[in-house]
């Protein structure tokens, strides 16, 4: 089981960081036609890693590297966690919001499917096949909380970010600008939500997989 965790993990991690590294190459090469117009190519790729999708993806990369290597330290379950929940939530959002109006070109008909689709199933997975043989268990109160500061680190600097942009935000749903601050904040807390119950599945999966 070890050896298979380790594998996937190996698979999971350059898959996850080849379509990082390629959707940003993408996204600095590429004219930018959306508003505020980014120029340059360090404009289009903050823009890029600014994205929810980038930032769980990036995160599980790092995990599923973790796992790699044999390791998963006790002291970053948190991160394990958001692992887990970020990318359903990336996966739930997109297949069943954005899918059917965005537009796929050029490197993204390979890396769209990874960061979409692929991340948001094999992480998950990942770690429901590690949790049998762990020495420790990753959900706990502790780590529970700290798996919230990440996603609300992203959501004010995505406010903040939008402010500074006369207007930008990545997502329609969070977009103050068209719904009003109270509905966007209403939706980052639905999110926060889900989030939360994503992690009580998660424990008591954890549990149930680990029992003696």
């Amino acid at each position: 089981m070890r050896k298979l965790v380790r594998r996937t993990g190996a698979l999971t991690a350059v898959l996850g960081g080849a379509a990082i590294a390629l959707s940003g190459y993408q996204a600095a090469t590429t004219v930018f036609q959306d508003w505020p117009a980014f120029e340059t190519p360090k404009q289009k790729l903050i823009n890029h890693y600014s994205y929810f999708t980038l930032w769980s993806n990036i995160i599980g990369a790092l995990v599923s590297a973790q796992y790699a290597v044999g390791k998963r330290p006790a002291r970053l379950a948190f991160l394990r966690i958001n692992a887990v929940t970020m990318l359903v939530i990336t996966g739930l959002v997109y297949n069943t919001l954005l899918a059917k109006t965005s537009i796929v070109e050029g490197l993204g008909k390979i890396t769209n499917p990874i960061v979409h689709t692929i991340m948001p199933i094999a992480v998950p997975a990942l770690w429901l096949l590690d949790r049998p043989g762990a020495p420790t268990q990753d959900v706990t109160r502790n780590s529970a909380a700290f798996a919230f500061a990440i996603p609300l680190f992203w959501a004010a600097y995505t406010f903040n970010r939008g402010i500074r942009t006369q207007g930008y935000y990545p997502y329609d749903f969070i977009n103050p600008t068209i719904l009003g601050y109270p509905t966007a904040v209403r939706n980052v807390c639905a999110v926060g939500a889900v989030t939360a119950a994503l992690i009580g599945a998660m424990s008591v999966a954890e549990r149930a997989l680990t029992k003696d």
